[in-house]
């Protein structure tokens, strides 16, 4: 048995990765404010306050998995790693014939139009996300540019971004045999 090809999610260095591209001003402007709004509260506001603003750190984190993001393919599987929204699919279900790579900012159909359940992060999008098309699709994506688009059969599509998106559909292609 040979070990499964891990191929990590592509990059956009032209976007904004997740939480880490915060404006700078913008939370410039909100520490400012946090700190003359904690200077007129009582000690209870500022404990509940503080566990709040760490809960809500943690779960952004949680769902920024952008940088954990990662696909194997092996085993006559292929498994999206490191994100809530993993999935473990059989390359058998897959519709390798109709895959194609795609620009999603100039191909208009396959744009997302609605998020049913997932993460909408700057730079990232991942989850379950209906399509200009009317299709539904499972999404990885951090660099619209660089897209594989793959068809299920009875299932949602996949949009998966890779640095070579022509190159992963081969690979799954000599994976599946």
């Amino acid at each position: 048995m040979t070990p499964p090809t891990l191929v990590p999610l592509a990059r956009d260095p032209s976007q904004p990765d997740g939480l880490r591209h915060l404006p700078i001003p913008l939370l410039g402007a909100a520490a400012i404010g946090g700190v003359l709004w904690i200077a007129r509260q009582p000690v209870g506001a500022l404990v509940g306050g503080g566990l709040f603003g760490v809960a809500l750190y943690l779960l952004l984190r949680a769902f920024d998995g952008s940088r954990r993001v990662a696909f194997a393919v092996g085993d006559g599987r292929l498994v999206v790693r490191g994100d809530v929204f993993a999935e473990t699919i059989a390359l058998a279900d897959l519709d390798l014939e109709k895959a194609r790579a795609v620009d999603l900012t100039t191909d208009p159909a396959l744009s997302l139009r609605w998020r049913i359940l997932g993460t909408g992060l700057p730079g990232y999008s991942a989850g379950e996300f209906s399509l200009r098309n009317g299709e539904l699709a499972l999404v990885f994506v951090s660099d619209r540019k660089k897209v594989l688009h793959l068809p299920r059969r009875g299932a949602p599509a996949l949009l998966l971004s890779v640095a070579e998106p022509e190159a992963f559909k081969a690979l799954l292609i000599r994976a599946r045999g």
